[in-house]
């Protein structure tokens, strides 16, 4: 029950939190369509959450559910990694918006 309620929670908090952001915009919007803005940062996220989300998965369930300490090192990881990354592509050190525009 507390595995499902790890993936499900969060997942369940994008799909309704992006679904009444963009229901409410195009509600504001209308007669027009609304037009979502695309960022290269949206790639950069979405790979970073399948990225944490099918390893962890794989590990935990090669390693029979058991959670280790080891698991958690290794999410901190990623975490901090995409913040780091994260803070340089907005201060325009390493993904220049101008460079796949």
């Amino acid at each position: 029950m507390a595995m499902s309620a790890v993936y499900a929670s969060p997942l369940f908090n994008m799909l309704v939190g992006f679904g009444a952001a963009l229901v409410i915009a195009t509600v504001r919007a209308f007669p027009n369509p609304y037009v979502v803005p695309v960022s290269h940062l949206f790639l950069l996220t979405g790979g970073f959450l399948l990225w944490a989300t099918w390893t962890s998965l794989i590990i935990i369930s090669l390693r029979r559910w058991v959670m280790h300490w080891g698991i958690g090192v290794y999410l901190l990881t990623i975490y901090l990694a995409y913040t780091i990354l994260v803070v340089l592509v907005e201060k325009g050190i390493v993904w220049t918006p101008d460079e796949h525009a």
